[in-house]
């Protein structure tokens, strides 16, 4: 569909979580950079689909942005 279209051409990994850190959808780069297959990372947690320390890190991050609901960029 068209909005996988779009969302696989950013040149960037690109994902979504809901308010439980649940990935909701993520970009073909985002599979590639931690080897899986997309049906292999939606429904699951990072804890559960990878021990790579920069994205377990992240979800500290991603914590305090749903306490804070402030905008917050940061870059791998």
């Amino acid at each position: 569909d068209l909005q996988s279209y779009f969302f696989n051409a950013v040149p960037n990994i690109v994902y979504f979580k809901d308010n439980d850190l649940v990935y909701s959808e993520c970009n073909e780069l985002f599979c590639k950079h931690i080897g899986l297959q997309y049906d292999e990372i939606i429904a699951r947690k990072t804890s559960d689909i990878t021990k790579d320390s920069v994205l377990n890190s992240l979800v500290n991050i991603e914590k305090q942005v749903l306490i804070s609901k402030k905008k917050t960029d940061w870059y791998i």
